[in-house]
């Protein structure tokens, strides 16, 4: 996208940036940083992309906690480990207590989206060797999941099938 006009004055900068901005929002939640990305790329003018984010979050209209829960729970229904939410969170500009309380509410069961995630990858299929274990324990830990938490489902998954 290009930028708009010089001959814009300000005051009509300021209504095509929070027009923009507001349509945005109307769409999905954005984090400040992402949101903030989009308006200087499209305008060129940190100043006032600046200040119409202070007033979108004044209003609540714009809210990083907001954004957060709404992205933790998307990502965990979609199967991703708390590792990697919690890196995707950062490029998106949200870290921190807030972001860490959410990821460690009681909501969000780690253990069992691990265990579903096995399932609907591996199903009732056995563990057939040494080299099958490992490749099965790097798909859940690529997937975001804790090491201690994949070795212990490894265990209660190796212990069924001893390699038969």
């Amino acid at each position: 996208m290009t930028a708009p006009p010089n001959y814009l004055s300000e005051p009509e900068r300021i209504k095509k940036i929070a027009s923009l901005a507001t349509y945005y929002l109307s769409r999905r939640e954005y984090s400040r940083k992402e949101l903030s990305e989009l308006l200087i790329r499209k305008y060129d003018d940190v100043e006032l992309a600046e200040k119409e984010l202070d007033r979108l979050e004044q209003s609540n209209l714009l809210s990083d906690e907001r954004y957060a829960e709404a992205f933790i729970r998307y990502k965990y229904n979609r199967g991703k480990g708390p590792n990697t939410i919690r890196q995707e969170l950062r490029l998106k500009g949200i870290q921190g207590e807030y972001s860490e309380n959410l990821l460690n509410a009681d909501e969000f069961d780690w253990h069992k989206s691990a265990e579903n995630l096995y399932q609907r990858k591996y199903g009732t299929e056995k563990i057939t060797s040494i080299k099958d274990k490992a490749k099965r324990q790097r798909f859940i830990y690529s997937r975001g999941f804790d090491i201690a938490l994949v070795q212990h489902l490894m265990i209660s998954e190796s212990s069924e099938s001893d390699y038969e």
